[in-house]
């Protein structure tokens, strides 16, 4: 079973992105900040990341980019409202970026290319 690690302060976020995700047969772990998520990944090396890179902490960007540092081959999905979104581009540009929304339509569709292409990558290599 794939693993997603989200990254998410908001629990009902957190909730709903789990449950729906679960649904399509991912094993999902929650983090509500970077810091637990720095944990999270190294004892649980997930095959994915969902992160929302406007978490209410001083070192957020810092352990956003540590984060991404230890998992190097892990594709990572910035999850944001529309206007902050272009910040995030300049941020973690190679990531693909997907607007949070109510309607989870992208980021399942996302999810599921990704780990996909994961997928035939590893075969590959």
């Amino acid at each position: 079973m794939r693993t997603i690690l989200l990254v998410e302060n908001d629990p009902y976020l957190q909730l709903l992105y789990e449950l729906e995700l679960s649904e399509l047969g991912y094993r999902v772990i929650t983090a509500g900040s970077t810091q637990i998520a720095l944990k999270m990944a190294g004892m649980e090396k997930p095959d994915l990341l969902i992160i929302d890179p406007h978490l209410p902490e001083r070192e957020g960007k810092e352990d956003l980019h540590k984060l991404v540092k230890t998992q190097p081959d892990i594709p990572v999905i910035i999850n944001s409202i529309p206007h902050p979104q272009k910040r995030a581009r300049r941020t973690l540009p190679w990531a693909v970026h997907v607007t949070k929304s109510s309607d989870l339509t992208e980021l399942k569709r996302t999810v599921n290319r990704l780990l996909s292409d994961s997928v035939v990558q590893q075969v590959m290599n």
